[in-house]
Formats: C-alpha cells, sequence, structure tokens
C-alpha cells in the first residue's frame, strides 16, 4: 500500500484528543507519564499530513498501530515495500541532510497537479507524490513548500537509506545494537570500532562529498553517514546544536548522559595531518563551549583519516584512542588507549605543528 493514499483520510487532531481519549489515558498510564505528554509525542511522531488545507491530520494506519503496540513506532515504512526511494536518491545523487535540513519551495499548481510518479518529475515533487514529503503554507508570503510531515516519516526514510548501506538486515541491525551497547557501558573502543563499521561501508565511497577537495563538504558527508544510521528509534540524536559561541556536530541523548560529538576530516592521512585534526577537533569542543548546554557530558572528538574512510585518532573525554590495524584483512581494526593525559598530547601536536612552521 502506498502511504500517501493510507493517508488521504486521518486523524484530526480533535478527534486524537475526544474520541481516542480512554485509549491515550491508558497507555500514559502505562508509560507512566502524562497524557498531555503522551499527546505532544503523538503529534510529533504521527501528524502533518497537509492536503491543500492548513489542517493537517494524523496517519491513521500508524496511530491505530500504536494503539494496538503501545510503542512508539515507524509504521509507516511497514505499509508497502519502499526501498524503491533508496535507489531513487541514489541515482539522483539527493543527499538525506538536504530534506532534514531544508524546505522545498514549490508552485501551488504542483501540489494540485503534480503528475505521475515517474522519474522525470524533480525530485521533491517525486517524494511528495511517494509520501514522503507534504506542502505546507507560509501564512505571511502565501508561499508553499514541501518537507516531512512527522518525525516518523523523517525516521523512515533515513532507515531506507540505512537499509541500502548495508547487505542485509541482519547486519545493519548488528551495527546499531552494538552502538547501543557500547554507548550504554561507556564502552569508547566499541563505539569508536562501530562508527568505523559503518564509515568504511563500501556505499559510503559514493556518498555526496565524501571525496569533495573542500574540507566543509567532506565533514558534512561524514555527519551524514553518522546521523543516518543514528537516527533511528534507539537513538535521540540531533545535528548542528548551538552553543553560546558556535555549534556542536552531532549530540546524542541517553537518559542518565549525553554524548557530544565534534568531527574533523583530513584529506591526507599522514600522522601530522591526523594529529593536528584531532588537536582542531578539540579546541573546538573546548573553546566554544559545547558540553555547557549538558549534564554527564561526554566529549568525543574524532579525526577521520579520508583516504581510508575511518577514524584514525579520537578523544574522549581526557583519554586518547588510535587505531590498530590488525595484521590479517579477516580481522577487524580495533583501538588501543594511546594517552591518559590529552592536555600533554595536545601539548606535544602544538610543538610539532609549531617545528613545522618554524621550517617553512
Amino acid at each position: 500500500m502506498n502511504p500517501v493514499y493510507s493517508t488521504m483520510f486521518g486523524f484530526t487532531h480533535e478527534e486524537i484528543g475526544n474520541r481516542l481519549t480512554p485509549y491515550v489515558s491508558k497507555i500514559a498510564k502505562s508509560m507512566k507519564i502524562e497524557v498531555n505528554t503522551l499527546l505532544a509525542k503523538m503529534n510529533e511522531y504521527y501528524d502533518g499530513y497537509a492536503f491543500g488545507s492548513e489542517k493537517t491530520v494524523y496517519n491513521p494506519i500508524s496511530v491505530l498501530s500504536f494503539l494496538v503496540d503501545k510503542a512508539f513506532d515507524d509504521y509507516w515504512i511497514q505499509t508497502g515495500d519502499q526501498h524503491f526511494i533508496a535507489e531513487y536518491m541514489a541515482s539522483k545523487d539527493i543527499n538525506i541532510e538536504d530534506f532534514d535540513r531544508s524546505t522545498f519551495k514549490v508552485r501551488k499548481k504542483d501540489i494540485e497537479s503534480p503528475g505521475e510518479i515517474t522519474n522525470n518529475l524533480a525530485p521533491t515533487l517525486y517524494l511528495y507524490q511517494a509520501g514522503y514529503l507534504t506542502p505546507r503554507k507560509q501564512k505571511s508570503t502565501g508561499t508553499y513548500y514541501l518537507s516531512y510531515p512527522n518525525f516518523e516519516v523523517r525516521i523512515a526514510m533515513h532507515r531506507l537509506i540505512n537499509f541500502d548501506f548495508f547487505e542485509s538486515e541482519e547486519e545493519r541491525e548488528s551495527v546499531v545494537n552494538s552502538l547501543e551497547r557500547s554507548l550504554v557501558k561507556d564502552d569508547y573502543v566499541g563505539i569508536l570500532a562501530t562508527l568505523n563499521r559503518i564509515f568504511s561501508g563500501e556505499k559510503t565511497e559514493q556518498y555526496r562529498g565524501i571525496n569533495s577537495g573542500k574540507e566543509s563538504e567532506r565533514e558534512a558527508a561524514y555527519k551524514s553517514i553518522m546521523t543516518t544510521y543514528l537516527r533511528v528509534e534507539k537513538f535521540q540524536t540531533d545535528v548542528d546544536i548551538p552553543s553560546r559561541i558556535g555549534q556542536s556536530d552531532i549530540v546524542i541523548k541517553l537518559p542518565k548522559k549525553t554524548f557530544v560529538f565534534e568531527l574533523k576530516v583530513a584529506k591526507s592521512g599522514t600522522p601530522y595531518n591526523i594529529n593536528k585534526k584531532l588537536k582542531d577537533a578539540v579546541d573546538q569542543m573546548v573553546g566554544k563551549d559545547y558540553l555547557g548546554a549538558y549534564k554527564n557530558a561526554i566529549p568525543i572528538s574524532l579525526s577521520i583519516d579520508g583516504t581510508r574512510r575511518c577514524i584514525a585518532l579520537a578523544a574522549v573525554g581526557k583519554n586518547v584512542y588510535k587505531l590498530v590495524l590488525q595484521k590479517h584483512d579477516t580481522v577487524p581494526p580495533t583501538f588501543e588507549l594511546l594517552s591518559e593525559d590529552l592536555e600533554i598530547f595536545l601539548a606535544n601536536i602544538s610543538a610539532e605543528i609549531a617545528r613545522k612552521k618554524r621550517k617553512k
């Protein structure tokens, strides 16, 4: 079933609040949260579909599935085989971050008569026809634009790209579960090793910007790859979060702690460049106060070898970890603790940078 048709007739906000109150109240009690809190989360997950008016509706299949399962999930993706979307995005060189960060202006007539769903359509209208984007109207200007209808569809999009990067669902689940365990247990070697499994995937080599000559585009590519995997139901992930004087790359929030990531990519994987990029990442983390907004924050600064597409060096708290390649290709790379004093390590890097400048 195509999701766009399943949502042509949906629940209104009033119907959710009135007719479904007894069911919602029971679920809120079982989850040990307030009814209004549950309603707000249902709104975030399942509301947002617009069909020619400013009013929006909830996806009825998703709402009913939620009431039965009593759990938030991306039920939308389960209504049909949506892998063609991942293939389409790859064929059109569409970066998923474009859709996370942007909205797309569109003419009213294109919304009313977008045409048949063919490869000849503009990508935004193609995804609108497929149900991944929905129209909005900006009241101040009367301009129409397209964006994700809700959090459920956003997560569904990331899952589809996620599926496309792994050879099997089992492999994808293995990576996600491994990362979750490592985050919960503060297994920093496990975190870094799992992220490298993601970065070194065969299909990441074709990711837009990953081989760019511009540093900002390379870093954006790795952030996109990383968040594609993190933005599933197991992780609360935010990107480019403002601090007082800057914005951190990626933030993962767990119930009792928060991981704050800063990524830097060395175009050349020489030891000097790898070391310098780690210093740049740490300096930015500290200098722009990325940890100030969080309690129990754990800073993770990454220096990525752009040539081999992997984390080569990382600072986690006060510890520094280095990638260790194994003698046999069948044994996956891992990380070893290189230093337990980040300040001394950075001081040595600063001295190395100063020596290099004097030679010039």
